[in-house]
């Protein structure tokens, strides 16, 4: 498969626009109101904004046979042998929260991911937890927990090391990153399929709120951003250690 997933919205290819005369298109003052997807609290938790890129998403944003033979497979396989409430749960690797980029936001601890998804769950009645992790060590903890009760692709996932990212690992490795990207998209989508959702503030967690119709219930952590909130982060955990 090629590293295309999705098909061209205005039905011109790519290679037709690399000899095409350079268009300019105008943004819409509708769509500058909307605000465009951001990995902002206000984007995260702005219903209008959501609603607003949903169709966005469904009108232009449409998955090519080979993307959407796969994903759909993928689902049936492992959602049709699992029937029940799904809690979505979308956790960065540890690579993050070890290397702490400058002005990204800040990623959840793997250990307040699981405390939140056992709460959720229960208070939820949920019945399966869908993983969407790239990290080795936090799947085996997830699985380590769940048990049977935890529905993952089945994909390349890396031990976090703490002088790289996993993607820089990955490629190291050797592995293919258009299967890599296509596993990714498949567990984003997946996300979006089910009945709530748990996630950082990341580019996966817009994805899967543009992905889904609509989630009973959503939480996003808030915990600033690299470098320029840390006093804001040693404060509340601080807090959290004397409670």
């Amino acid at each position: 498969m090629h590293g295309s997933f999705f098909e061209q919205p205005c039905g011109i290819s790519l290679d037709e626009i690399e000899h095409s005369q350079a268009k300019v298109i105008d943004v819409d003052q509708e769509v500058e109101a909307a605000k465009r997807p951001n990995l902002s609290m206000d984007f995260l938790t702005n219903e209008y904004a959501v609603q607003y890129w949903r169709g966005i998403f469904r009108d232009y944003l449409k998955f090519n046979a080979g993307t959407w033979n796969y994903i759909s497979q993928k689902k049936k396989e492992i959602f049709d042998c699992c029937p029940g409430r799904k809690l979505g749960v979308l956790c960065r690797g540890t690579d993050y929260t070890d290397l702490k980029p400058y002005a990204h936001p800040v990623q959840p601890d793997v250990n307040q991911v699981i405390e939140k998804t056992l709460e959720t769950q229960k208070r939820c009645r949920c019945d399966y937890i869908v993983l969407a992790t790239e990290d080795k060590d936090i799947y085996t903890k997830f699985s380590t927990i769940f048990r049977d009760r935890l529905i993952a692709i089945d994909t390349e996932r890396l031990k976090s090391g703490n002088e790289e990212f996993l993607a820089d690992t990955m490629k190291k490795n050797g592995i293919d990153a258009v299967e890599n990207g296509l596993n990714y998209l498949t567990s984003i989508y997946l996300l979006g399929q089910c009945d709530c959702l748990l996630a950082g503030r990341t580019s996966g967690s817009v994805g899967a709120l543009l992905m889904a119709e609509k989630y009973e219930y959503q939480f996003f952590w808030n915990l600033g951003k690299y470098g320029i909130d840390d006093a804001m982060i040693a404060w509340a955990t601080k807090r959290k250690e004397e409670k």
